[in-house]
C-alpha cells in the first residue's frame, strides 16, 4: 500500500467519525459511527494522520428500524406504558479531519438527522408524530497515537473529544408539540468522549483494528440525559490491487502470476485508471443507557445492539475513496418493549490534501 493511500484512507475513518444525538427506534441513539478508508469502515483505528495532512469527507448512515406489531401496540396501550417507534433515520455528515504531528490528529464532524415516521404511545393513546429533521451536536475528536511498533506492525491510541449542544433541538411534531429530547435531532448537552483503538498488521495483508469509545451523556434540553453509549468495535479488513502496476507494459515475463480469486474478480485498472480495494468485515456493538428526565428512568428505552458489518471500499489513484458497509442485527437486548433494528446502511465519499 502506498503512503499516500494510506493517509487517504485515515483521513475518512478519523474525519467521518460522529456522535448522533438523535434517538433511533424507540429512543436509542443512532450510534458512534466513523466512515473507513484503509482498513475498517465503523471500526477506528489507532493509526494517526500525518503532520499537515489534511481531509474532507461526507457520508451518510441509513439506518432501518423495526415497528410494534399490532399486539405489542395493544398489549402497550392497554397497560398504559410509554413507547416510541421509528419508521427509520437518515443521518448525514460533513467531517473534516488534520494532523497536527504525525502522532496527533484531529477531526470535526456536523451531523444532519432525517427520523421518519415517529409513532408514540401515551397515555393508552398511539400517535403518529411525522418527522423529526435537524441538524444534530458538532462532534470534535482527537486521537493520540502513544505506541507505534513496526517491528511488530502494532499501534494504540488514545481517543478524546466531545459532542456540543449544537444544532436543532426544539422540533415540533405533527401534533404541535415538541418532540421528547431523546427523539430530537440534537440533545442540547455536552457530551464529552473517551476511548482507546489498537491496530495489528499481518503479513502485510490482513489488518485487525480494535476500538472501544464511551460517549458519557449529560442533562440537556428539558432536564433530558439522554444515557451514556458504548460502541465496542472490531474489523478485520484484506487489501486487493494495493500494489501498482502499469496497465500498458507489456511484459516478456512468461511466468505464470498467482493471484488469488479476489484479485480475479476484481478489477485493477479503469480506463487507465489504478482501483484499489479492501475486503472488510466488522463486529459492531452499541450500548445504550436508559434515558431520564428528571431523573427518572424513562421506560422502554436503552439495551444492547450487536450488528455483524460486511463492507467493501473502492479507492480511485490514491485521491477519492468510496466506501459501503451493510450492518444486520445479530444480538438485541433492550429494556422493556422496543421494535429493534432491521438492518444499516452506511456509504462514504472523501479525499485528502497535503499527503506526500
Amino acid at each position: 500500500m502506498s503512503t499516500r493511500l494510506c493517509y487517504l484512507l485515515l483521513a475518512l475513518i478519523l474525519a467521518s467519525n460522529s456522535v448522533s444525538a438523535h434517538g433511533g427506534a424507540c429512543g436509542r441513539s443512532a450510534g458512534i459511527q466513523a466512515g473507513g478508508l484503509a482498513g475498517p469502515i465503523i471500526t477506528l483505528p489507532a493509526y494517526t494522520l500525518p503532520k499537515g495532512a489534511f481531509s474532507v469527507s461526507a457520508g451518510a448512515s441509513y439506518l432501518n428500524s423495526g415497528r410494534f406489531s399490532q399486539s405489542q401496540i395493544t398489549s402497550l396501550i392497554s397497560k398504559k406504558q410509554h413507547a416510541d417507534d421509528l419508521n427509520s433515520n437518515l443521518t448525514s455528515s460533513l467531517n473534516m479531519a488534520y494532523g497536527i504531528t504525525d502522532d496527533l490528529s484531529i477531526s470535526a464532524s456536523m451531523p444532519f438527522s432525517n427520523g421518519f415516521a415517529f409513532h408514540e404511545v401515551h397515555d393508552g393513546e398511539l400517535e403518529q408524530l411525522g418527522n423529526s429533521i435537524g441538524f444534530g451536536g458538532l462532534t470534535l475528536l482527537s486521537q493520540y497515537r502513544f505506541l507505534n511498533s513496526e517491528k511488530h506492525k502494532f499501534q494504540s491510541a488514545i481517543l478524546a473529544g466531545v459532542k456540543l449542544p449544537t444544532g436543532n433541538s426544539s422540533v415540533k411534531a405533527d401534533n404541535g408539540e415538541t418532540f421528547e429530547t431523546v427523539n430530537q435531532p440534537s440533545s442540547g448537552s455536552t457530551d464529552p468522549m473517551f476511548g482507546l483503538a489498537v491496530s495489528k498488521t499481518f503479513s502485510n495483508k490482513v489488518n485487525l483494528d480494535v476500538n472501544f469509545l464511551y460517549k458519557l451523556s449529560t442533562e440537556g434540553k428539558a432536564s433530558t440525559d439522554v444515557g451514556d453509549l458504548a460502541s465496542y468495535n472490531v474489523a478485520v479488513s484484506y487489501p486487493v490491487h494495493h500494489t501498482h502496476k502499469d496497465p500498458f507494459q507489456h511484459s516478456h515475463d512468461h511466468e505464470e502470476h498467482k493471484c488469488n480469486i479476489f484479485e480475479k474478480l476484481l478489477p485493477e485498472h479503469i480506463l487507465g485508471q489504478h482501483i484499489a480495494w479492501d475486503l472488510i468485515f466488522e463486529g459492531n456493538t452499541l450500548a445504550q443507557g436508559v434515558p431520564e428526565i428528571d431523573n427518572r428512568r424513562v421506560p422502554n428505552h436503552g439495551g444492547v445492539t450487536v450488528f455483524l458489518s460486511p463492507g467493501v471500499r473502492m479507492t480511485l489513484n490514491d485521491r477519492v475513496v468510496y466506501n459501503i458497509s451493510a450492518g444486520f442485527p445479530v444480538v438485541e437486548v433492550y429494556e422493556g418493549e422496543q421494535a429493534g433494528y432491521d438492518f444499516r446502511l452506511f456509504m462514504g465519499l472523501a479525499t485528502s490534501f497535503g499527503a506526500k
